[in-house]
């Protein structure tokens, strides 16, 4: 995979979860999935469906996506980059439209077809597992 496409795909998880960029970082870095950074991001998961959580897209928690996504592709590039501004860029722009992106469709298909955001979340989840693997693996 395309190391470019890595960069955007990990900040696409970020958006959805921002502690991906954490796991994605130590999972690609010793090729195998880390139990501290594991446990935050099963935390989310968790805590994602409960309904005190706010918007991903409020400015503290898009600011700890900017900052996660940025993270975790610098750790992908791994010194192959000049720089790490380019990774950074990437993963950043991807983090951000995923996290708007995915905020909205999830409200409109739970307004649209009345699925319990619940069984979205779950979905979302698996999408977002699906992309970490990818990338770790890529």
């Amino acid at each position: 995979m395309n190391q470019y496409v890595r960069y955007g795909l990990a900040g696409s998880a970020v958006g959805m979860r921002a502690s991906a960029g954490p796991f994605l970082a130590a999972w690609s870095s010793d090729g195998k999935p880390s139990l501290r950074p594991g446990l935050a991001f099963l935390g989310e998961l968790v805590a994602d469906k409960m309904p005190f959580v706010g918007s991903r897209v409020r400015p503290g928690p898009l600011l700890a996506r900017v900052t996660a996504g940025a993270f975790a592709a610098t750790k992908l590039s791994d010194g192959e980059e000049r720089s790490i501004a380019l990774p950074a860029a990437i993963a950043i722009v991807s983090a951000i439209g995923v996290a708007i992106l995915a905020n909205r469709l999830r409200t409109a298909i739970a307004d649209r077809t009345g699925v319990p955001d619940v069984i979205l979340g779950l979905v979302e989840d698996g999408i977002c597992l699906a992309t970490i693997a990818a990338v770790a693996n890529g």
